[in-house]
């Protein structure tokens, strides 16, 4: 079992590595207790079982520690939509957006990369409803992975994580629930949460030892080279280009 965070800050300009605090009663509260590299994950909705919703996505935020290379699912929610849906009669919000779910993994954990592996056409208009969301700031950044090759492909990779207990998540989220209860030799697709994952994982897994470097020698990410080395997962950043209706 671990704790949530309770403080955080960037090691270097454009926060690839992110110090981490935690409140368990150990050391000195002063001091950081690990340097980590933060990303996350996202499914856009596909179907679900669920006649209430019948898409549903999943977006999480992890955090590997780059002295164990441990990965910790410090945030995970599953969503319909990205912002809320309102019944016009009641004010009740009948779906809940991810609008402040990115603000709040942004504030604790400065998480603002997540990677995906859906159809172009299907990520395309999700991001530009997370781009157009005003409330939303700052903007994630969407990047793609290198399509699975099949669902053994990505089945391989989780487990992988799993099998070398390198990886931990909460115990009461969906995501623990989909994992312990999914028919590995019959399933057709991985369930949104688990989707989700794999996805963070396929891109961690290519920006860990640039992380490490940073993590090592901070002062060395100001550089405008090893900047733009650093940030070449952001394929997709947002940040420079204006909102558009």
């Amino acid at each position: 079992m671990f704790s949530e965070p309770t403080a955080c800050r960037p090691l270097d300009d454009v926060a690839t590595v992110v110090e981490l605090w935690f409140k368990d009663g150990k050391d000195d509260d002063n001091a950081p207790r690990g340097r980590f590299l933060m990303r996350g994950g996202v499914c856009w909705p596909i179907p679900s079982p669920d006649p209430k919703a019948p898409h549903v996505g999943y977006v999480m935020a992890l955090g590997v520690n780059l002295t164990t290379e441990r990965a910790y699912v410090f945030d995970e929610t599953p969503f319909v939509t990205v912002e809320h849906v309102v019944d016009p009669r009641t004010g009740r919000i009948i779906y809940p957006g991810l609008a402040p779910w990115f603000s709040r993994v942004w504030t604790k954990l400065l998480c603002d990369t997540f990677y995906c592996n859906q159809d172009e056409a299907t990520c395309l208009r999700f991001e530009r409803s997370v781009r157009h969301a005003v409330q939303i700031q700052p903007v994630p950044r969407f990047v793609p992975v290198e399509p699975w090759d099949g669902i053994h492909s990505a089945e391989g990779l989780l487990w992988e994580w799993i099998e070398r207990r390198s990886i931990s998540w909460f115990a009461d989220g969906k995501l623990c629930e989909d994992i312990t209860r999914y028919p590995k030799a019959t399933a057709a697709a991985l369930p949104a949460s688990m989707h989700a994952l794999t996805s963070a994982l396929s891109g961690i897994a290519t920006m860990l030892a640039s992380a490490k470097a940073v993590a090592a020698e901070p002062q060395a990410a100001m550089r405008p080279f090893l900047g733009n080395l650093l940030m070449r997962d952001n394929s997709r950043d947002w940040h420079s280009e204006e909102r558009q209706a």
